[in-house]
């Protein structure tokens, strides 16, 4: 901070720790978090950074989320997609516990979760399933004044439910002997919108991600899909494990302002490279609080 003002620009990435750059937000300044910590224990992220053992990673990441809630505004959300995996023949329980820890010992409410389906190499064996799953947890700053649009992530219905609404359905009314008699019959209501998603979503994975180097890029329907619902154009979008850049292309696209950090100097640089030819034509303001002010 300078003077208790922010020095960080908007559209913009940062190189360095995401745990100390934070504190440079002003508070009450993020629309929308969105990120994809390191993997615990499994992926490699440069030298610079340090891999978690399972068993460290919660208390790890936990100092960071409490600055999460101090930045994001009444409205806004925290949307962190985490994997688990087997440690010693045990599924560990770290992701599942995260939302619990998150909780009891922040101000944010756990609002809801959702499962990214990402089929790739087999990994099962004669004991154990494929897994081909990890977590999306939603938490929000204020339940009662979080910013949702669901028309804008709408779906398509099926051609199956399009005719099963359309179709009369039997409405029984039960008498005072448990009898039941049909009261009347009555048709769906089809939103011409679309549909409403359920919580599983199927996400492209990183195999079909052709070029790009990082070691676990997420695809960018995922921010896409969030910073839809979640945001409105113009809005603060911030990725503290900005990687490949894709948060931040995202943020473009959509008309929405952006801020990352990343310790990795090569994620760092190839993310600027991504995302310099949609940076030209997007609109810059110098300073995040005359963004604000």
């Amino acid at each position: 901070m300078e003077n208790g003002e922010s020095i960080m620009e908007l559209n913009k990435n940062y190189l360095g720790d995401c745990f100390e750059l934070i504190k440079q937000l002003p508070e009450n300044s993020v629309d929308l978090i969105i990120t994809s910590p390191p993997y615990a224990d499994i992926k490699s992220y440069g030298k610079q950074i340090n891999v978690l053992h399972p068993n460290n990673y919660n208390n790890w990441l936990m100092p960071l989320i409490f600055d999460f809630f101090r930045v994001l505004k009444p409205s806004g959300s925290f949307i962190l997609n985490v994997g688990d995996r087997v440690l010693n023949k045990h599924r560990h329980p770290y992701a599942l516990d995260l939302p619990g820890i998150v909780a009891r010992e922040t101000r944010l409410s756990f609002y809801d979760r959702y499962f990214w389906y990402k089929p790739g190499m087999p990994n099962g064996s004669a004991k154990r399933v494929n897994n081909f799953m990890e977590f999306i947890f939603h938490f929000v700053k204020n339940v009662d004044r979080i910013k949702w649009d669901m028309d804008r992530v709408r779906e398509t219905y099926a051609e199956i439910s399009v005719k099963r609404m359309k179709s009369k359905m039997n409405i029984y009314e039960t008498k005072d002997n448990g009898e039941k008699i049909l009261s009347h019959q009555k048709t769906g209501k089809l939103n011409p919108k679309g549909k409403t998603p359920d919580c599983l979503f199927t996400f492209p994975n990183n195999s079909k991600m052709k070029g790009n180097k990082h070691p676990a890029p997420f695809s960018i329907d995922l921010p896409n899909w969030f910073i839809k619902a979640l945001t409105d154009e113009g809005d603060l979008v911030l990725d503290p494990f900005m990687g490949s850049g894709t948060t931040a292309e995202s943020s473009i696209r959509l008309n929405r302002n952006f801020i990352g950090f990343d310790l990795n100097e090569f994620y760092f640089e190839e993310s600027n490279k991504r995302i310099e030819p949609f940076m030209k034509s997007s609109k810059k303001i110098s300073k995040i609080d005359s963004f604000f002010n």
